[in-house]
């Protein structure tokens, strides 16, 4: 679930219309990159509408819209037990790594992450 709501928190792109067999494409609106995480998102079987409606955007805290100095974007949610905060963060891998200093790991235990 982790996976498919970072991918929903930092995106405005649709899919109009889901492939009816193998072969067909989605028709899509949007950056073709978010349109290919929320084809992603659909590849894993679940529906990023049912998401989108779950968490709608003004549940977000706090929206840091992409920027090419940062080259990236971030958007804050509060944790479902009101105790803390996530951000989601999307952008260049070489940006997003330099700033990371530990990772989910196999079991989503947090390790330390070595650059």
């Amino acid at each position: 679930m982790l996976k498919d709501s970072t991918i929903k928190a930092n995106s405005k792109a649709y899919i109009l219309q889901f492939p009816n067999s193998p072969t067909d494409l989605p028709v899509q609106i949007g950056n073709k990159t978010e349109c290919a995480l929320l084809g992603f998102v659909n590849d894993l079987s679940v529906d990023y509408r049912m998401i989108r409606k779950a968490h709608p955007d003004s549940s977000f805290t706090k929206v840091f819209t992409f920027n090419s100095a940062r080259k990236s974007m971030s958007t804050i949610i509060q944790l479902p037990s009101g105790k803390g905060f996530r951000i989601f963060t999307k952008g260049a891998s070489e940006i997003i790594m330099s700033k990371c200093s530990y990772i989910l790991g196999d079991g989503a235990k947090v390790e330390k992450f070595s650059k």
